[in-house]
């Protein structure tokens, strides 16, 4: 749950930040970008004691307040300027193109967090990857909303079966005994479609057991 955690101080800091700057005359979004960004270079030159648990959750709310930024500039200017549909079209594409590029690196990788201090690669990651889910998202809720309900409506199933397969099930090491290889790509697109799979059986199932329906608060 670190990321509620990390959203939480991330609209802490930002709205107090926000206060402060804004008494400053100009782009205050611009303003907003660069003072965060100098926080995070900040807490990425402390020492690893700093890392610990007792203060991850301020370091990934100031962490998450740069990015945070950068979706509220980049929603500014999105609103003040006129791109024409030809433009859209090949901005989205290119966007696109480079959000499959970023999940495709990152799945090559064991532990995503390893791109944290690569900066550039993680603001490219993020801007591509968030308006792609955006895009999928819009697409999705056009076309299955029905879907979209009945799987909210069981977020505490899915949260339960995501932590027990994620931290304590070692479904990556299955795959890897299964298919005879280490290679990340092939064991973690695996993990995330069995995950994907097992989640959607498992609300199925606690929807007709009723300890499940009590357990889990479902009518």
């Amino acid at each position: 749950m670190w990321f509620l955690l990390a959203m939480f101080w991330c609209r802490m800091f930002y709205n107090l930040l926000y206060k402060v700057i804004k008494q400053i005359p100009g782009l205050i979004e611009l303003y907003l970008v660069i003072t965060s960004f100098v926080m995070f270079a900040i807490i990425n030159s402390f020492p690893e004691f700093m890392q610990s648990a007792n203060f991850q959750c301020f370091i990934n709310g100031i962490y998450s307040m740069f990015y945070f930024s950068l979706g509220h500039l980049a929603n500014m200017l999105i609103k003040k300027s006129h791109v024409f549909p030809v433009n859209r079209l090949l901005i989205n594409s290119v966007t696109i193109v480079l959000a499959i590029i970023c999940i495709t690196l990152c799945m090559g990788e064991s532990d995503m967090s390893t791109f944290r201090q690569h900066i550039v690669y993680n603001v490219l990651a993020s801007v591509t990857v968030t308006y792609l889910l955006y895009c999928l998202c819009n697409r999705i809720r056009v076309n299955g909303d029905r879907f979209l309900s009945w799987y909210g409506c069981l977020s505490l199933v899915v949260f339960c079966i995501h932590t027990v397969m994620f931290r304590i099930l070692p479904i990556d090491r299955v795959f890897e005994i299964l298919f005879h290889t280490t290679n990340h790509y092939i064991v973690n697109s695996f993990t995330v479609i069995f995950h994907i799979c097992v989640t959607i059986l498992f609300c199925k199932i606690s929807e007709k057991i009723k300890v499940l329906r009590y357990l889990f608060y479902l009518k």
